[in-house]
């Protein structure tokens, strides 16, 4: 397992425990740019782990305002990685992890787009899209 993973999955745990959804971090999905959706129950908790440089003036930011009929945003945080890692990325001080809770039935996606903070209208540099299926229970 990569430094990155192991630091992405721990804050994650550690996250989900001070928000008090300990028992949902054992539910929890971790969420990357793949061609199969990711297949939830309402109550379900999955995470977006996102390579970020806040320090560069750049953030994460949904592209399109969430179905929350479908999925809602639980919470977000930013964790600086190290920087003498092998796996470090230059460029790139952290990660943005963003959870979110699984709400009722029905197919949505998850669309992010990387830009500048504070300027309206700028174009992303990175976008990601992740599809989810919501299961009635």
């Amino acid at each position: 397992m990569s430094t990155r993973l192991a630091l992405a999955v721990a804050c994650l745990a550690l996250a989900a425990a001070l928000h008090g959804c300990a028992n949902a971090a054992r539910q929890m999905q971790i969420l990357t740019d793949q061609p199969q959706p990711a297949r939830l129950v309402p109550g379900e908790h999955f995470g977006l782990v996102l390579r970020a440089s806040p320090a560069a003036g750049m953030e994460w930011q949904l592209a399109e305002p969430l179905n929350e009929q479908i999925a809602v945003l639980s919470w977000r945080t930013y964790h600086r990685t190290n920087t003498f890692a092998p796996d470090y990325v230059p460029g790139y001080e952290g990660v943005e992890t963003w959870v979110f809770q699984a709400v009722g039935p029905g197919e949505a996606s998850v669309r992010m787009k990387y830009v500048r903070k504070g300027v309206p209208g700028a174009a992303p540099t990175i976008t990601s899209d992740f599809a989810l299926i919501v299961a009635a229970r």
